[in-house]
């Protein structure tokens, strides 16, 4: 013993003890060994012992030790202990070391007396309160437990009461394991809460008292309490201020609340939401069928796991069909509809569907003053997976790419161009159609606050309803709220929608100036900053200002494309509208000469492909009006500016792939046969000469009229279709217009 003492081998040390007949002395040996100064010291040296090995910490041994002997087992190994009568004499010693049995009077004890009877467990209550409850726990599943009883003494009688068997042996003396437990935190616990508030932490008053009244609750009849002792320490679960113990607390008293219904539910409310239990205040307003209320506690609740199960709730209590909860639950999801949103708002809508009394158009009036909250439930409602709003169009629709042997050769086309879209396809039924089940208002309204808190989206929304049916907005309104918003992308789609190209190819060729004189502005600030910092101009362009450029080029060159997905959606529409207008032309049933007819059908087709010459016209213009721009720029550059020279080198670069991506459109859109464009038609326009200096451009000129291009715009467009096209085909197409008359025509002003 001395040599397991010297070296903390406790677990041997309190083997050697049991073994040895006495169970006692190794619960206050080690509790002295752990309670000293140097063990104290930290919490490591408690709970790890010599060389950190775990098992023999005397924090550890004391727990596992009590654990094994109140169950009649042997320690270490877990053994029974036998006979049974030493296994029921060793639990019985060790439970009156650690819980002495003693009555439940109301008399006052001292504060030493209390140490001194109740010192084995205080000492084990500051080495750990929840190893201590945990050890207790699992004592009380044993079995044996059950069958050892605890005789307590009178504190007060006269001396036939301390002689007599009959006496000693009355009922209400005689305890089990469990009432003992129970008996002996109450104690502990009233005398801490009232006469010596020292005596307990108020952790440790809290985990005692949750612990019995929960062991009372769920044990009765089998453990007694009076009503004076129940209600006392009820005040003390209500009153204590432990935030740490709020659950245990919580979980008790709402068992005792089960239990013993009290008489008058009003004087509980105040007590219980100022102690935080809201699962019982909700219980306490169900009972009084104040449903509005009993909900609210869910948003009440500190833990947001709580304020997800309000769904539920509300689904719980609509499921009884009563007319008073179903009112109960329409008047709080209208006064709580901002706080629910922000809780799930997607649950929240299918809360609503789900519940009879709730509907959409309450709930969207409740939010009208809240703007970002009606946003977050229409969006819920009417597009309920937002990351598919990220999506392109074109990964949804059915389409087989080039890795098939029967597309098109690749000849340096874009790669919209390279998809082949078999026929069959649009034979097959499409079981993704979708209709439109919401209100029209519903829709415009929440492109209206898509506009202004997510206009990223907009243009995704528009594409993906667009084809419901029946119409969820008007384009009319979405057009002007685009418009008004700033919208450009979305306004850019209705424009195309509504049939007006020209609107579309403008608003995009605006955008493109804006992003362009902002990427020519970022050169010489940016270089400038150079000089400044370096008391010279810099020789190089640096990395972080060649990427503040790129970026600007590249949102450029997305403009651009879009133009040219306008120019060719543009095409389709109305070379579409030519073919059925032939159509209605050539029906037999049609009232209309034959010289009539053909005369319609080429006036309409004369007109379509002036408008469409026109489109492609102004597109062509405002790139080579860039790329003429940053010619003259770098030709007026002095020779040692080495760093800005370097920076429009790379945007006239940059400019120049843009032209030949439009070019690439254009010569695809105009190699058909049939095409409504005129490449003969183009060109001549970009050759044309400019107008007299005296005449004033007319504001009612169409959106592809403009100036005449010069000499280095010539050059340009020719450098750029030789270097662009790499096959016979694509160069001829573009060279047999150039040569067949109108270079001729303009060859005294090449020479010159």
């Amino acid at each position: 013993l001395s040599s397991c003492r010297q070296h903390r081998l406790w677990r041997t040390f309190a083997r050697v003890w049991l073994g040895m007949g006495d169970p006692v002395a190794p619960v206050i040996s080690i509790l002295a060994a752990a309670s000293s100064e140097d063990d104290l010291s930290s919490d490591a040296s408690v709970f790890a012992g010599e060389d950190g090995d775990d098992d023999e910490a005397p924090g550890i041994v004391i727990f596992d030790y009590l654990d094994m002997v109140i169950r009649g087992r042997r320690y270490p190994d877990g053994q029974q202990i036998r006979p049974q009568s030493v296994a029921e004499q060793y639990s019985t010693l060790v439970t009156e070391l650690v819980l002495p049995p003693v009555e439940t009077t109301s008399r006052t004890r001292s504060s030493d007396e209390l140490r001194t009877t109740f010192s084995t467990l205080l000492a084990l209550l500051n080495l750990g309160a929840d190893r201590l409850l945990v050890t207790l726990n699992h004592v009380l599943g044993d079995p044996f437990t059950g069958l050892v009883n605890f005789i307590v003494k009178p504190e007060t009688g006269g001396v036939a009461s301390k002689h007599s068997d009959r006496s000693l042996r009355r009922a209400s003396q005689v305890k089990s394991f469990m009432q003992l437990v129970v008996d002996t935190f109450f104690v502990l616990a009233t005398s801490a809460d009232r006469e010596q508030p020292e005596l307990l932490t108020k952790r440790q008053n809290g985990l005692l008292s949750s612990f019995a009244l929960t062991l009372y609750a769920t044990r009765f009849p089998l453990i007694y309490l009076t009503d004076e002792s129940v209600d006392k320490w009820s005040s003390i679960l209500l009153q204590l201020d432990d935030p740490s113990t709020r659950v245990e607390r919580e979980y008790a008293f709402e068992l005792l609340f089960k239990l013993n219904p009290p008489q008058s539910y009003d004087d509980y409310i105040e007590p219980t939401r100022k102690a935080g239990f809201f699962r019982v205040l909700e219980s306490i307003y169900r009972t009084l069928e104040q449903y509005d209320l009993a909900l609210r506690t869910y948003l009440d609740h500190p833990e947001y796991v709580y304020h997800r199960a309000v769904f539920s709730a509300i689904k719980e209590l609509a499921a009884s069909r009563r007319p008073k909860t179903l009112e109960g639950i329409a008047e709080f999801a209208r006064g709580s509809a901002v706080e629910l949103v922000e809780v799930d708002a997607e649950s929240f809508v299918n809360t609503v569907e789900a519940v009879s009394s709730l509907s959409h158009d309450s709930i969207v009036a409740a939010l009208a003053d809240q703007a970002q909250a009606q946003f977050a439930y229409l969006r819920a409602l009417l597009d309920p997976t937002p990351e598919a709003l990220s999506r392109s169009p074109d990964h949804q629709r059915s389409a087989v790419t080039v890795t098939d042997e029967r597309a098109p050769p690749n000849i340096g086309l874009s790669d919209e161009q390279h998809i082949v879209v078999y026929p069959f396809r649009s034979l097959v039924p499409d079981s993704e159609q979708r209709s439109n089940k919401h209100p029209q208002e519903y829709h415009e309204r929440y492109l209206e606050l898509m506009c202004r808190y997510n206009p990223g989206n907009v243009l995704a929304y528009l594409r993906q309803h667009a084809d419901l049916s029946p119409e969820p907005f008007r384009l009319a309104y979405v057009q002007s709220i685009c418009n008004k918003h700033g919208v450009s992308d979305g306004l850019v789609w209705v424009l195309m929608r509504l049939g007006d190209f020209s609107g579309a190819l403008t608003t995009l060729i605006a955008q493109m100036d804006q992003e362009t004189e902002r990427m020519r502005a970022a050169v010489p600030v940016t270089l400038n900053e150079y000089a400044e910092g370096e008391g010279e101009q810099a020789s190089t362009l640096g990395d972080a200002d060649r990427e503040r450029l790129v970026d600007h080029l590249d949102r450029t060159a997305h403009e651009v494309d879009g133009c040219v997905n306008v120019c060719r959606a543009a095409l389709s529409k109305l070379g579409k509208d030519v073919a059925a207008q032939s159509a209605h032309c050539h029906d037999p049933d049609t009232p209309m000469s034959n010289d009539v007819a053909a005369k319609a059908q080429s006036e309409y087709r004369a007109l379509v492909s002036t408008q469409l010459c026109d489109l492609w016209l102004a597109l062509l213009r405002k790139v080579l009006g860039y790329l003429h721009h940053t010619s003259q720029t770098l030709d007026g550059l002095a020779t040692g500016d080495v760093a800005t020279r370097e920076a429009w080198q790379l945007v006239s670069k940059r400019q120049r792939w843009m032209l030949q991506s439009v070019l690439d459109a254009l010569i695809f859109a105009a190699s058909s046969a049939s095409s409504l464009i005129s490449l003969r038609h183009i060109i001549q326009q970009l050759l044309a000469s400019s107008p007299a200096p005296g005449d004033a451009p007319s504001p009612q000129k169409q959106i592809g009229s403009g100036r005449s291009l010069d000499i280095a715009e010539i050059q340009h467009l020719l450098a750029v279709a030789v270097s662009a096209y790499k096959t016979e085909a694509q160069l001829m197409a573009l060279t047999n217009v150039l040569v067949d008359y109108d270079l001729f025509t303009t060859f005294a002003q090449l020479v010159r």
